[in-house]
């Protein structure tokens, strides 16, 4: 944060009662990006903590920088935890105790391994809460016992954990409606940014359309999020439907990841072209055959699937495709298909993920007690990293295929097509994919170095630690400490 920020503002040196929300974002030397998931819990549970009547604060590290003079003054700091964002959490949670803030981990990896968060922060709230949670909440921000309120895990004063068993359900606050102005920098952002709205079932589609009312006069997008609902073709044609007739103008445009064997579904298609859709995105599970993709429990060929996305594309609807190269089967002969179809297929972009086996799932259980995980810090399981050992192919040939994928499909020809009928976002994607590339090959020098080691010794089980070092958190925190200190003397 600039200095000229602090002119003519006096900070206070004592903790009043605001309430900081940081989401961190997957670290920017390795591809950072937003959880889109992750953020629309976080806005959801601040919405909630500021019925205690608090003053709350979002900060997301993937859409602007932490204002960490704000976090500083704060008399409670939550943050939110993906598995590739935990290593990070913990670091924020670790400089910021050392300098007396009370921190609560929440979000999905400290929901399922509580104990490893109660090391470096005394709370963690987990994802299935879901009873009196401002009630909760206010207990745990001023430090009342919190006996009362088993489903927090936390610290207790004599050392002792008390460890609540995530039931694996997520809860949901009915009629509470994230406040996207909590966001800092939000009039900066909104324009740009697109909205998540919590699509899940059976969250009802009159809440869904309500919540999407509350930015009806604003100029606006919105990502429809859900794990199952969008492969549900009845429920999202009548979300649809519900856009189509209201009589508001409920949003600029809208986008979303949906089955793809729903876009068999003409009707169903037909309905996103005429609803201001932006942008579809199909998550292609990596279950590949010779001839055929398994999409949901339905069979489709190639060719077939190819006329389905070009049925959206000459409709004028971006189709964004995600690939998971690296499951149990996989060899390089099924992978380099995979990478082939994207290459021959309509799709305007892709985004290439490695298979990371998340802890809490039996996938990792199973990895884990085979002994065949590689990696153990959390950060790396970020799509973009190798972190087992695979029966049909070494971690060093999946790592490099996954690299090769991306510039495969993002080519000079593919963009010099498109510059010359004057489109230009496949240029930027060009672009930006080249620029990610470069950046990841310089700052994974480390773990592609111990890749290629294990490719010469194949004897040789591959393990892999990196201890990351999160500097800049602890030299941000500890500039904002200097400042107000320098500042109060000052004035």
């Amino acid at each position: 944060m600039p200095l000229n920020f602090y002119l003519g503002k006096k900070p206070e040196l004592t903790k009043t009662s605001n309430i900081s929300f940081i989401v961190p974002a997957v670290d920017q030397s390795r591809g950072g990006n937003l959880n889109n998931e992750e953020l629309l819990h976080t806005m959801h549970l601040a919405t909630v903590v500021r019925q205690t009547g608090r003053k709350v604060q979002v900060f997301a590290e993937a859409l602007s920088d932490v204002n960490y003079v704000d976090v500083m003054q704060s008399a409670f700091v939550f943050v939110q935890a993906s598995t590739e964002t935990s290593t990070r959490a913990i670091a924020l949670c670790d400089a910021l105790s050392k300098h007396g803030i009370s921190t609560c981990l929440t979000g999905t990896h400290f929901s399922v391994l509580p104990a490893e968060g109660l090391h470096y922060s005394p709370f963690i709230l987990p994802n299935d809460f879901n009873s009196n949670l401002v009630g909760a909440l206010s207990a745990m921000i001023e430090g009342k016992d919190l006996d009362t309120w088993p489903q927090i895990s936390r610290r207790n004063a004599d050392g002792s954990l008390h460890i609540h068993d995530f039931t694996g359900t997520y809860f949901k606050k009915a009629n509470v409606w994230p406040d996207w102005t909590l966001l800092y920098n939000w009039n900066k952002l909104h324009r740009s940014f697109s909205i998540p709205v919590d699509f899940a079932a059976p969250r009802p589609i009159s809440d869904i359309l309500d919540e999407v009312r509350q930015y009806r006069n604003e100029n606006i997008n919105i990502t429809l999020i859900s794990a199952d609902s969008c492969k549900d073709s009845v429920r999202l044609k009548a979300f649809l439907n519900s856009v189509r007739t209201s009589r508001d103008t409920l949003f600029k445009s809208w986008s979303g990841a949906i089955c793809p064997a729903l876009a068999a579904d003409m009707e169903l298609a037909s309905l996103i072209a005429r609803t201001k859709c932006s942008g579809i995105t199909f998550d292609f599970s990596g279950d590949f055959a010779i001839s055929t993709m398994d999409f949901s429990d339905g069979l489709l060929s190639h060719g077939e699937m190819n006329r389905l996305i070009e049925n959206l594309t000459i409709r004028k609807i971006n189709v964004h495709g995600i690939f998971h190269l690296g499951a149990e089967h996989d060899s390089p002969e099924s992978i380099n298909e995979i990478i082939d179809f994207a290459c021959n297929s309509s799709i305007s972009s892709v985004d290439f993920r490695l298979v990371s086996p998340m802890p809490g799932t039996d996938f990792y259980r199973k990895l884990h007690d085979s002994k065949r995980i590689t990696v153990k810090d959390w950060a790396f399981y970020d799509g973009q990293h190798v972190t087992f050992d695979l029966p049909y192919i070494a971690p060093w040939e999946l790592q490099d295929l996954l690299l090769k994928a991306s510039r495969r499909f993002y080519n000079g020809k593919r963009a010099m097509d498109s510059l010359l009928k004057l489109q230009f976002k496949p240029v930027k994607h060009w672009f930006s994919s080249r620029k990610m590339n470069m950046d990841w090959l310089r700052y994974n020098s480390d773990f592609l170095k111990a890749l290629k080691l294990s490719r010469h010794n194949i004897n040789i089980p591959f393990r892999f630690d990196l201890n990351i070092v999160f500097a800049d958190i602890y030299h941000q925190i500890q500039l904002a400490t200097e400042i107000m200190k320098l500042k109060h003397v000052a004035i």
